[in-house]
């Protein structure tokens, strides 16, 4: 099913009407092949030796540990029908040094996690230890920067502020114990023009959440610059964000209480200007899904599309833009 979704704006002001045609066309694709793999949410997925891979997540309150890839997004082969790492879910997973690596997350019984684990193929992993220095957490990022792995945030019980870096899984260096950004989790990393960078998420004072739209980016984990303290888009949890096309893209997630499941898309060439290119994309509203670019595509996959933590297994996939803004 494909659509097309065009924004008009039309401005007023005291002198007559400016007319400013803002056109960002996008269209998404539903494979309508049901894939392999179970429905499931909080997930995660990264690009490896020229294929998708889906790792672990939760439905109805099970969660997984196995492995699946994919050569086009559309056939689903399993690597790991139960991989060496507990099952889990609410976790990260970056490619780095000729591997994939997950770090930490939430067990099936609500325990948070601190290891660490690698594999070459996906299906034997080796596990780089047991008890990182991080907090156990879940619902943190994990980035790979200046030849480093870097995790951001996340929830223990109580939000961090944190940040972490390794070269070798193993050995973690505080890169600070306090950044300047709020504490959060649910919040999304890239890496982008060369910097890291946080966007969104969720904090809890005063036992009321409060969801967040700022973006910040750090050239060292130390020192971090603010962005935008208030993007245009809504304030949120759990979105997907990713790098294509030379732009940054947030899609979907969750926001207000009780929740709001998202289905819009917003692209920017720096982190402070924003331009929608959805207000509701085709597939259901969602959050806690896997976003990846692979073979010039935004691949979307997988997700909890209602309030009751029910997973799907849809997969869409778009070529981004199809035409630029004319003015």
């Amino acid at each position: 099913m494909k659509s097309i979704r065009t924004l008009a704006l039309i401005c007023v002001c005291c002198f007559g009407i400016m007319s400013i045609n803002l056109l960002a066309q996008m269209t998404w694709t539903s494979v309508p092949k049901s894939p392999e793999w179970q429905a499931r949410f909080q997930h995660t997925s990264v690009v490896f030796n020229h294929q998708l891979w889906l790792l672990g997540g939760e439905n109805n309150g099970v969660a997984q540990n196995d492995v699946w890839k994919s050569g086009n997004g559309i056939d689903w082969t399993q690597a790991s029908a139960s991989a060496g790492w507990s099952v889990r879910s609410c976790f990260p997973s970056v490619v780095y040094d000729g591997r994939i690596w997950i770090f930490g997350g939430c067990k099936a019984d609500g325990k948070n996690l601190n290891d660490v684990w690698s594999s070459s193929d996906g299906t034997n992993w080796i596990q780089m230890t047991a008890a990182a220095p991080w907090t156990s957490r879940h619902y943190f990022t994990a980035v790979v920067y200046d030849d480093k792995i870097w995790i951001i945030g996340g929830y223990s019980g109580i939000r961090h502020n944190d940040v972490w870096y390794s070269t070798d899984g193993n050995n973690w260096v505080e890169a600070t114990p306090s950044a300047p950004w709020e504490k959060r989790c649910a919040h999304s990393s890239i890496v982008f023009k060369n910097k890291m960078w946080i966007i969104g998420g969720v904090d809890k004072e005063d036992g009321k959440f409060i969801y967040l739209n700022d973006v910040w980016n750090s050239t060292d984990g130390k020192n971090w610059t603010l962005v935008t303290s208030q993007a245009p888009w809504a304030k949120r949890y759990a979105p997907q964000v990713l790098v294509y096309q030379n732009k940054i893209w947030v899609i979907g997630g969750c926001t207000l209480f009780p929740s709001t499941h998202l289905n819009d898309v917003w692209y920017s060439e720096d982190g402070h200007n924003w331009i929608q290119a959805a207000t509701f994309a085709d597939w259901a509203p969602r959050k806690s899904f896997a976003v990846m670019d692979f073979k010039n595509r935004m691949w979307l996959f997988g997700g909890d599309t209602t309030a009751y933590k029910h997973g799907t297994n849809d997969i869409w996939f778009s070529k981004g833009l199809t035409a630029d803004r004319k003015r």
